[in-house]
Formats: C-alpha cells, sequence, structure tokens
C-alpha cells in the first residue's frame, strides 16, 4: 500500500508546476503492473480528490496521452473497447479481431465477453455474427464461443510420428525434384 502511495505522490509531482515531467510519469506508469496502476488509482483519487486520468488529460494530449491512458485502463475494458471500435468502424477491422481474441484462453476471452457485454449492453457473439463474414467470420465466432480444450497434455509420441510423417513426405518431394532435373 506504501507502495503505492509513493507511486502516487511520485505522479502527482510529474504533474505540479509548469510543465509535466514527461519521464517520471512514464517511469511510474511502466514500472507496475495493470492491477498495480488500478490500485495506485484509486490511492491517487483519495489522496487528491480528482481521477489520475483527470489530471494526465491536463498536462499532456496526442498520442502519449492515448497511449498512457490505454495504460491505465484495466486490460478487459481495454481490449472491450478496442473490440467495439472495430466492430463499429465502417469497415469491420478484422486485424483487431483477430489480435485480440485468438491468443486468448477459454477463459480470457469468457470474461472479456463480460466485459464488453456489460460495458456496452451488447453481445460480442452477436456483433461478431453481424460483422464478420466468411470462413474468418466462422473462425472468430468458433474462438467466441469458447469451444477450445483446455487440456494441455501433449502427446509427444504422436507429435514425434506426425514429425516422421512430415519428413518423410518432405524428403520423397525432394527426391522426385532431383530426379525430374537430370
Amino acid at each position: 500500500m506504501e507502495k503505492y502511495e509513493e507511486a502516487a505522490k511520485s505522479l502527482r509531482k510529474s504533474m505540479k508546476g509548469i510543465g509535466t515531467d514527461e519521464s517520471r510519469l512514464i517511469k511510474e506508469i511502466v514500472n507496475h503492473s495493470n492491477s498495480e496502476r488500478q490500485s495506485i488509482k484509486e490511492i491517487y483519487l483519495t489522496m487528491y480528490g480528482k481521477t489520475l486520468e483527470e489530471s494526465i488529460k491536463s498536462e499532456i494530449s496526442g498520442n502519449f496521452l492515448e497511449g498512457v491512458l490505454a495504460l491505465l485502463e484495466p486490460v478487459e475494458k481495454y481490449e472491450a473497447k478496442c473490440l467495439r471500435k472495430a466492430l463499429k468502424a465502417l469497415n469491420t477491422n478484422e486485424k483487431i479481431l483477430i489480435q485480440t481474441l485468438c491468443p486468448k484462453e477459454a477463459y480470457e476471452i469468457e470474461n472479456l465477453k463480460l466485459v464488453y457485454n456489460t460495458t456496452y449492453e451488447r453481445s460480442l457473439e452477436k456483433d461478431i455474427v453481424t460483422e464478420c463474414s466468411g470462413y474468418l467470420g466462422r473462425l472468430l465466432r468458433s474462438v467466441v464461443s469458447c469451444g477450445r480444450s483446455e487440456n494441455y497434455r501433449i502427446d509427444f509420441s504422436l507429435a514425434k510420428k506426425e514429425a516422421q510423417e512430415l519428413y518423410d513426405v518432405k524428403l520423397d518431394q525432394l527426391k522426385k525434384n532431383v530426379i525430374s532435373f537430370k
């Protein structure tokens, strides 16, 4: 707790007086995890009577501001915002959907769906059905339905067998290519 109070004081000091100490601001924000930043935000509000975001908005601008504010948001809320923006765009930003959804575990997607549905009073699954078609749409609907297995048991003998089969096929192809060039 004391660590977070010190961080809140340091953040306040970085914005006190004429100009902003951007280096100190960056240091305090990036040297803490997202959950620690959430605690720092609460303490800052208690100590100074205004949100950390309000203070920062009065000091910096542009892409730097956008980056700092993104770091101050809870991860799921930020990702839900990115998904909504990607789905709302005139041309759906499929790259953002892929980057945000595909690497996630099923429980992470469930949390993200809950935040999205609560924040926007919309169903993430329905929005994906509406906005994404074709094979990519099918892939994303499948990912969001959380039907992936959480079983991470690796069958090493099967992996070795399949690797050997792939190697043999490739070796046969190489032999045929060499013969055809003679």
